[in-house]
């Protein structure tokens, strides 16, 4: 099995968090080099989204995951579709994996040069797997440094579930942010291999070993149980954001039916903070870097009194133990001591 199949395998039959509509980057990339081309550009006509040739570009990546930005910035891009394992090819696909961006936020909360964080994202989400871990890592940093998510200038599903382990949101005026919610996409080939002459037959073990493959019809058992599969991982998507997002109960993340909100809407619901942009948001960052350096600055100085201080009545005391020594074996000497 080939990195693409594979990735194809991680984003069929199985739940995602993505905004169906916003799916043109994994098709175009994945479609015509497995043989679901068509089918995807069916799905995506069917959910509103636009033709393949819209897809947007997809943009390398940092050696190391992120970039220095202004004084004391890293900005860690979370660009295109999220997967598990991206096997390589995120830097080309436009597929990001979760463990890049936690990669990359590890790295810069370890760069002593690094005051804050800045997640610069535009991701309609992606796989369900490995979203809630990853902004488990990110919710942890937050708690020790700033860590700014900006919707620039799409942030669903997943990729929302990120931002929203972060300190705080920022949207764009033109952002699409939200999209809570779960997808998940079953392609039945039956009638297409009935029209070729072809008849499948699976040899198995396990009642459930080929449920929901897609040479067959979903059986209401099998549809039932793949909706309960989806139910769960939407709850665990829910509890994941209301835990890292105490503007928001589980009760109006679900309200909001997995809606998008465009720019200053987001705001006005609890999904973002603040309108702003990436430069305005840099901007604001370098300076709490300056107040920062500034503070450190005071400290040092204040550390480094402090340790001269603590010298010099060292030296009083060893002073003063060498004295009462001398003084005790003067004494002694005396024959004042017996």
């Amino acid at each position: 099995m080939n990195a693409l199949t594979r990735i194809a395998a991680e984003l069929f039959s199985t739940p995602l968090f993505l905004d169906p509509r916003k799916a043109a980057t994994i098709a175009a990339v994945l479609g015509s080099r497995v043989g679901l081309a068509d089918d995807l550009e069916a799905f995506m006509r069917s959910a509103g989204g636009p033709p393949l040739a819209t897809r947007a570009p997809s943009r390398s990546r940092p050696a190391n995951g992120y970039a220095k930005i202004g004084a004391g910035i890293a900005m860690v891009p979370v660009i295109g579709s999220l997967v598990t394992r991206a096997g390589g090819l995120d830097a080309e696909s436009g597929l990001v994996s979760y463990d890049a961006v936690t990669g990359a936020v590890r790295a810069a909360h370890a760069d002593p040069d690094v005051t804050s964080i800045l997640l610069d994202i535009h991701s309609p989400g992606g796989a369900a797997t490995g979203a809630i871990e990853c902004a488990e890592v990110i919710h942890a940093i937050a708690q020790k440094r700033p860590v700014v998510a900006v919707s620039n200038s799409l942030c669903c599903s997943a990729a929302y579930a990120i931002a929203a382990a972060a300190s705080q949101i920022v949207v764009t005026k033109t952002a699409t942010t939200g999209s809570i919610g779960v997808v998940m996409l079953h392609l039945d080939r039956s009638q297409q291999l009935k029209d070729e002459g072809l008849v499948p037959s699976f040899i198995f073990a396990g009642r459930h070993k080929v449920d929901g493959n897609e040479l067959e019809p979903l059986t209401p058992a099998v549809r039932s149980d793949l909706q309960a599969e989806v139910d769960a991982f939407y709850a665990m998507l829910v509890d994941s954001i209301a835990s890292h997002r105490p503007k928001l109960s589980p009760a109006m993340i679900r309200a909001t039916e997995a809606r998008t909100f465009l720019g200053a809407e987001a705001v006005a619901v609890g999904l973002a903070d603040v309108v702003g942009t990436v430069e305005t948001t840099i901007q604001r960052l370098a300076s709490l870097h300056q107040e920062t350096d500034a503070t450190w600055t005071k400290y040092d100085r204040i550390e480094r009194t402090r340790g001269k201080i603590d010298a010099s009545v060292e030296r009083l005391k060893d002073a003063h133990a060498a004295g009462v020594r001398a003084g005790a074996a003067a004494a002694l000497a005396a024959g004042k001591l017996s």
